[in-house]
C-alpha cells in the first residue's frame, strides 16, 4: 500500500508473540487461522500514527477548529464513531507540536494511563501521545478494524507493560498482526455490528433529547413566576438521605452475588439518567455489610466524591458504596423532581465539599440545603406530564442494552469465522 513516512519514535518493533484471544496478537502467531482468513502485520495495511499535546502554557493553541482526542474522548466513547471531542486546538498548535491531523476514518486505540479504548474519527481530527493510530489501507476496512481492537481489548491490556502505570509501547504496537478475511468479508462483518451500533447511536440521541426537554420544562414549569406561593425545606426533610458501604473485598462470600452495588464509576459510564444495572454485584451475605442496605427503585443517586456530581435513578434495587448520597424521595417530591433539582443546582451542592485527601459532600452538609419548592401539587402535576418522557428514557435504554449484548456476542463470532455471513447486495443475512 502507498506509505507516507511516520515518526512514531523509540524502538523497533518487538520480537516476541502474545496471543491475543480471537484476531489479534502481537507477532505472528503460529496457529492456524480460520479458512478464509489471514495473519498479517497490521502495519502492512495501515499506516501508524502518533499523537501529540500542544503546549499548555501556549493559551493561543488551544480553543480552534481542529477536534483533538484525549482519554476522557476515547474513555466515554469506546467503539464509537467519534464526531466532536471535548478539546479543540488550533493550527497554530498543530504546527508547533508533533500532533498531525489525521484523516476520517483513522482508528484510535489508547495505549496509557486508560489502555484498550478504541473510537474511529468521524472528521479529520488529532489526537494526544495517549494513542497509537492506525490509518487504514485499502485491504483495510476502518470500522472491522474498530471490532477488532473492541473484542481483543483484554488482550490489548496483557500487551501492555509498564511500572508506574501500564503502556502499550511502540514496538508492541509495530509488532501488532491482526487475522483477515477479504475486503468483501470485513465490509459485510462491519454492517451487521454497524448497523446494531447505529441503532444504539439513535436510541443514545434520542435519549438526549428527551433529557433536555425534561430539563427545559423543569425550569419552565418551576420558574418563580409560575406559583404564588414558595416553600422553602432543607433537602434532608423532602427525601431520607442515606450513604453505602465497600463489604470486605477480601471476603469472597461477600462477592458475586445477584444484587446490584453501585460505586461512581457506574455513573460515569451511563448514557443517561437511568442505573440499570451495576459492575459488580454482593451477595445477601455482603449486602448485610452495607449501611444503607437495599435502596429501592426510585432512589436518586448522587457521587459525593472523586468526583462530585453524577447523577442516576435507579432503576433496579441497587446498594451503594461509600461515594454516594443517595436520596429516597418523600411523600412531598419524586424521584423526577430530585433529580431535576440537583441538575439544576449542581454547582450549589459542589460548593459545600470539602476534604484534605480529596474533596467530598457529606450527608451532614448536604441535608440543610435549602430546596424551594411550589405550595400545592405543582410538583405532583409537572412529575404526571415529565412521566412518559422518562419512561421512554428508561425503555430506549434497555433495548440499548439488549443490543449491546447481542453485538458483544456476535463479534467474536464473526472474528474467527465462528459465523458465515452474505457477502453479496443482503448483508442482513447472517449464515449460522
Amino acid at each position: 500500500m502507498p506509505r507516507s513516512t511516520t515518526v512514531t519514535g523509540g524502538r523497533a518493533a518487538t520480537t516476541g508473540v502474545i496471543r491475543g484471544r480471537f484476531a489479534l496478537s502481537v507477532g505472528r502467531p503460529d496457529t492456524e487461522p480460520p479458512s478464509g482468513f489471514r495473519w498479517v502485520g497490521l502495519s502492512e495495511v495501515a499506516r501508524l500514527e502518533s499523537g501529540h499535546t500542544p503546549s499548555r502554557q501556549a493559551p493561543q493553541y488551544w480553543g480552534g477548529d481542529v477536534p483533538w482526542i484525549g482519554i476522557r474522548d476515547a474513555t466515554e466513547n469506546h467503539g464509537r464513531i467519534l464526531a466532536s471531542t471535548h478539546e479543540n486546538v488550533t493550527e497554530l498548535g498543530i504546527a508547533n507540536s508533533s500532533a498531525r491531523i489525521l484523516p476520517a476514518g483513522t482508528v484510535c486505540l489508547s495505549r496509557t494511563a486508560s489502555v484498550g479504548y478504541v473510537v474511529m474519527m468521524a472528521t479529520p481530527m488529532a489526537t494526544s501521545q495517549d494513542f497509537v493510530n492506525w490509518v487504514c489501507g485499502p485491504e483495510l476496512v476502518p470500522r472491522y478494524l474498530m471490532y477488532v481492537l473492541m473484542a481483543e481489548q483484554a488482550s490489548i491490556r496483557r500487551f501492555a507493560h509498564g511500572t508506574t502505570h501500564q503502556t502499550m509501547y511502540y514496538p508492541e504496537a509495530k509488532a501488532l498482526h491482526i487475522c483477515l478475511p477479504d475486503k468483501r468479508r470485513q465490509g459485510a462483518i462491519a454492517e451487521i455490528l454497524g448497523a446494531l451500533d447505529d441503532k444504539i447511536a439513535a436510541n443514545r440521541r434520542t435519549t438526549d433529547l428527551l433529557t433536555a426537554e425534561l430539563s427545559a420544562t423543569w425550569r419552565q414549569y418551576f420558574a418563580d413566576e409560575e406559583h404564588d406561593v414558595w416553600l422553602s425545606v432543607p433537602i434532608g426533610q423532602l427525601a431520607t438521605v442515606v450513604g453505602g458501604t465497600t463489604p470486605r473485598t477480601n471476603d469472597a462470600s461477600f462477592w458475586d452475588g445477584d444484587i446490584a452495588w453501585a460505586t461512581p464509576k457506574d455513573l460515569s459510564r451511563l448514557s443517561s439518567v437511568a442505573l440499570l444495572d451495576t459492575g459488580r454485584h454482593i451477595t445477601r451475605r455482603g449486602l448485610e455489610q452495607i449501611s444503607s442496605g437495599l435502596l429501592p427503585v426510585g432512589t436518586v443517586l448522587l457521587s459525593s466524591r472523586a468526583p462530585v456530581g453524577y447523577l442516576a435513578i435507579a432503576e433496579t434495587p441497587v446498594a451503594v458504596n461509600q461515594g454516594f448520597i443517595a436520596l429516597i424521595p418523600g411523600e412531598r417530591v419524586s424521584s423526577l423532581f430530585l433529580w431535576q433539582w440537583l441538575v439544576h443546582h449542581l454547582e450549589d451542592v459542589k460548593a459545600r465539599a470539602n476534604g484534605t485527601t480529596f474533596l467530598e459532600v457529606s450527608k451532614r452538609s448536604f441535608r440543610p440545603i435549602p430546596v424551594a419548592i411550589p405550595a400545592g401539587n405543582g410538583i405532583r402535576s409537572w412529575t404526571e406530564k415529565a412521566a412518559p418522557a422518562y419512561r421512554l428514557i428508561v425503555s430506549l435504554e434497555r433495548e440499548t442494552g439488549l443490543l449491546g449484548q447481542l453485538r458483544d456476542t456476535l463479534l467474536p463470532k464473526l472474528l474467527v469465522g465462528a459465523m458465515g455471513v452474505s457477502t453479496g447486495e443482503d448483508l442482513d443475512k447472517v449464515e449460522v
